[in-house]
């Protein structure tokens, strides 16, 4: 427990080193391709109704501000201190009314089965206990509501051969146009990255596989993956796809366009 908490802290400092520069390159990209897929995936949920909505892992606040603005109860949550600042700064400035607050994600302070719509972007993987996080999350989903997810195998070429043979060629590619300056990196420090991810679960195991295996154990009923990159590697002389980034769409009950199963692409 207190590993965790000492991972849990470092990982919340880092992302508040990075919120000013995070939270200015969120506002200049919310039009961009990747927030358009993810606000089209939420909305075409959220579209139906007036919601009770948890925004887990908020950052700087763009998908409160979005769903607010829709209408929304929502309520963002994130352990860094830098990201809840901007996110209340970001809400006042578009004057959505969002009840942003801090709190582990892995230990909710909510009542079973509060909120209509869970939404996150790229936070499972900074998780230490992703287990004890996806159980608190269906806790307090209601049995109707919806978890919509994103995230990816950042780290994975850490610990994973094919992944990490994979990364080398897109890190040279990307170093042709200086994408991986750690100057264009909003703030952050790459190594301390780098330190943290190294300790953490997830940078060890090849997802989307473990997302459903661990949702469909804890209760959920219905998961659907999209996976939204995937990269190129190479075994026994033919070329195999591995997934990168995706998206998790997971219900506590068998939605009507399901077999009735869990089930992933």
């Amino acid at each position: 427990m207190v590993k965790d908490e000492k991972s849990l802290k470092e990982v919340g400092d880092y992302w508040s080193s990075r919120s000013e520069g995070f939270s200015a390159y969120m506002i200049e990209h919310l039009d961009g391709e990747e927030n358009k897929l993810y606000f089209s995936r939420i909305k075409a949920f959220s579209d139906t109704r007036r919601m009770k909505v948890l925004d887990i892992g908020c950052g700087p606040g763009m998908f409160s501000m979005i769903l607010g603005k829709d209408g929304h109860d929502v309520t963002g949550i994130d352990y860094s201190d830098g990201m809840i600042s901007k996110a209340k700064e970001n809400c006042a400035k578009a004057g959505v009314p969002c009840n942003i607050m801090k709190m582990d994600a892995q230990n909710l302070d909510f009542d079973d089965k509060t909120f209509d719509l869970i939404v996150s972007r790229k936070v499972v993987w900074n998780l230490p206990d992703p287990v004890r996080a996806y159980s608190e999350w269906l806790r307090v989903l209601k049995d109707d509501g919806m978890m919509i997810l994103f995230d990816g195998n950042y780290f994975l070429r850490m610990y994973d051969e094919e992944y990490k043979a994979s990364s080398e060629k897109r890190f040279a590619e990307a170093n042709k146009d200086n994408r991986n300056d750690p100057a264009t990196n909003q703030g952050g420090d790459p190594e301390v990255l780098n330190r943290i991810a190294q300790g953490l679960p997830l940078s060890k195991l090849r997802r989307p596989q473990w997302d459903v295996g661990v949702l469909t154990e804890l209760g959920a009923k219905s998961v659907r993956v999209d996976v939204d990159t995937f990269s190129e590697s190479e075994r026994d002389g033919r070329t195999v796809w591995l997934p990168e980034t995706f998206i998790l769409t997971v219900s506590k009950h068998v939605r009507k366009e399901d077999p009735g199963r869990p089930r992933y692409l």
